[in-house]
């Protein structure tokens, strides 16, 4: 699909100095379809990935559910991992059903819980959570948790 309406996604890497980047990224807050109602998505994350050389890099996403959330749907203990090279840069969509784009592997009917992405080399990742349940600008952006090996 056309991935250009995110491209304001790509332009927060610019925040994080090049120098920062990490191996793993740490995403604490992930969501699909949380409190999704009727023809609403409810609560979604995009997940941007830039490769902090601009190459390619072999990603593993593990997505872990936290069972205490309380969204109808989210509570089923699970684990989900998938691994995906990249080239530059990389938005994984949660809300999406192509499951080479969601980063999960799996097409859950809720997910609310946290990501780590760890890489053969260097990024820098944020995510975006936002929501059509409610009216006017529901987007809440954050830098990831970046760890480095020196």
């Amino acid at each position: 699909g056309d991935l250009t309406k995110f491209d304001d996604l790509y332009t927060a890497h610019n925040a994080t100095p090049t120098e920062h980047a990490g191996t793993t990224a740490s995403l604490p807050l992930v969501l699909r379809r949380a409190y999704s109602s009727g023809p609403f998505s409810g609560f979604n994350t995009w997940i941007s990935v830039k490769v902090a050389s601009g190459g390619t890099a072999s990603l593993t996403v593990t997505a872990v559910a936290d069972t205490t959330s309380g969204a109808p749907g989210c509570n089923t203990p699970v684990t989900y991992v998938t691994a995906k090279t990249i080239t530059d840069s990389f938005v994984f969509f949660q809300n999406s059903d192509d499951t080479t784009v969601n980063g999960l592997g799996q097409n859950p009917a809720c997910f609310w819980g946290a990501v780590t992405i760890t890489s053969d080399v260097p990024i820098v990742a944020i995510a975006n959570v936002t929501n059509d349940l409610n009216k006017g600008d529901n987007d809440g952006t954050y830098n990831a948790f970046l760890e480095w090996n020196n």
